[in-house]
């Protein structure tokens, strides 16, 4: 209608790169302005805690949808079959967060 501004705030990307690094170790890379990783061989890791709390502080500014990257040569597919899934699952839940 005249007069009225409508605004649609854009989807910001971010890109998740499943790969391995220079230990052969499985990454999940969360690129971030900083970006983070959370490593997949590790029985422990505080990186996960890491990455969420990133993303809840970004989720609170904007709408967030996370891009899953697969590096070429990377070949392990029970962690591409998982990884997918779970990037799959994660945005339906931002989703919600975000839109409810």
């Amino acid at each position: 209608m005249k007069g009225e501004i409508y605004t649609m705030q854009e989807i910001k990307e971010i890109i998740v790169n499943l790969k391995v690094n220079n230990s052969d170790k499985d990454i999940l890379e969360f690129c971030f302005e900083k970006p983070l990783e959370i490593k997949l061989n590790e029985e422990k890791s505080d990186s996960m805690e890491k990455v969420f709390s990133k993303l809840l502080e970004i989720l609170i500014k904007e709408k967030v949808e996370l891009k899953l990257r697969i590096e070429s040569n990377y070949s392990k597919r029970l962690f591409i079959d998982v990884i997918t899934a779970y990037i799959d699952d994660l945005n339906k839940e931002i989703k919600k967060i975000k839109f409810e």
